[in-house]
C-alpha cells in the first residue's frame, strides 16, 4: 500500500499543469509552468496531507499491510 503523501502533490501539480494556458512548448516554458503550478498549491492542501498521516498509518496497521483507502 502506498501512503506517500507526495503522490498527491505530484497529482495536483499535474492537474494544475493541464490547466496552464498556453501549454508549455519548450523546456524553459515547462519550468516556468511548473513554478506557477507549485505556487498555486495552498499551504492548507499541504497541511491537510500532513495531518492525514496518522490516519493513513493507522489504516495501514489495521489492514495488516494490505490495501487501504489511501
Amino acid at each position: 500500500p502506498d501512503i506517500n503523501i507526495q503522490e498527491h502533490i505530484w497529482a495536483e501539480l499535474e492537474r494544475l499543469l493541464r490547466t496552464h494556458k498556453p501549454l508549455p512548448q519548450s523546456e524553459d516554458q515547462l519550468w516556468e509552468a511548473l513554478n506557477w503550478a507549485w505556487c498555486q498549491i495552498s499551504q492548507e492542501f499541504i497541511d491537510a496531507l500532513y495531518e492525514s498521516l496518522p490516519r493513513r498509518i493507522e489504516a495501514l496497521k489495521r489492514s495488516q499491510g494490505w490495501n487501504t483507502k489511501y
